[in-house]
């Protein structure tokens, strides 16, 4: 984060940094750090971090031009026939984890505080601008994150092809994230550090979140949402459990 700052204050960019984002990105989060973007007049946001710091760049990009509270964009039918009357701030994501599905999707998912429980908005108005994609921007991750992290990208790649709406075009993208991930496998189980394993990964990380955007992911997705909203674990590990 520091070194992003600065190399945006060499371009004579001021920034406004938030680095406190809680681990369940809360509604209530995103409330004060619109506030804070919008009295700073921020123009563009930039999410830098993994799934939970990239749904909330989203969600505070929504609110700095839309009226209301996060919480009212997750109340109907988890917001997929809301309407959004203004474009959202640009959004520049840097995901520094895998599968977070994010960088490239409409829409955002946030804990609401209200029930406890994750909800989902869904809209393309909400697409990040741009995905800034760097393996290296994950060398903080632990070897047994990076290892679960695969086996995280496999499970949601082998749900997307056998979910109830995939079509040819879903198809496509899950095939093509399960050959990726089958050929990287092996390398990140022996040498997690491998950096260039790491980009594999990322990339079909990347290609299963364009696969989620033309058809939904199913139970394992579900079940990995509804349970880290009541149990702090890591998706990756839950998702390998449930595949089978």
């Amino acid at each position: 984060v520091e070194r992003l700052h600065q190399n945006l204050l060499t371009k004579n960019i001021n920034t406004l940094v938030y680095d406190d984002t809680g681990i369940d990105g809360e509604s209530s989060e995103v409330d004060q750090i619109a506030l804070l973007a919008k009295s700073a007049r921020c123009d563009v946001v930039i999410g830098l971090g993994g799934d939970t710091v990239l749904n909330v760049a989203k969600a505070v990009a929504l609110l700095c031009t839309n009226p209301g509270e996060a919480s009212d964009y997750l109340t109907e039918q988890d917001g997929y026939r809301l309407q959004i009357a203004r474009e959202p701030l640009p959004t520049i994501l840097c995901p520094t984890a895998f599968a977070t599905l994010g960088e490239v999707t409409p829409g955002f998912v946030l804990k609401d505080p209200s029930d406890g429980f994750r909800k989902k908005l869904y809209n393309v108005k909400v697409t990040p601008t741009c995905a800034v994609l760097d393996p290296a921007l994950t060398k903080g991750l632990s070897r047994k994150y990076v290892a679960a992290s695969a086996l995280l990208v496999l499970a949601y790649a082998v749900e997307l092809y056998t979910s109830s709406e995939a079509n040819p075009i879903s198809d496509c993208f899950a095939e093509k994230a399960i050959e990726l991930v089958h050929g990287v496998l092996p390398v990140i189980q022996k040498d997690p550090d491998n950096l260039e394993a790491r980009g594999y990964l990322q990339t079909a990380s990347l290609v299963l979140a364009y696969g989620a955007t033309a058809a939904p992911l199913g139970p394992i997705y579900a079940l990995c949402e509804a349970i880290t909203s009541r149990m702090s674990t890591y998706k990756g590990s839950l998702a390998t459990v449930l595949l089978p």
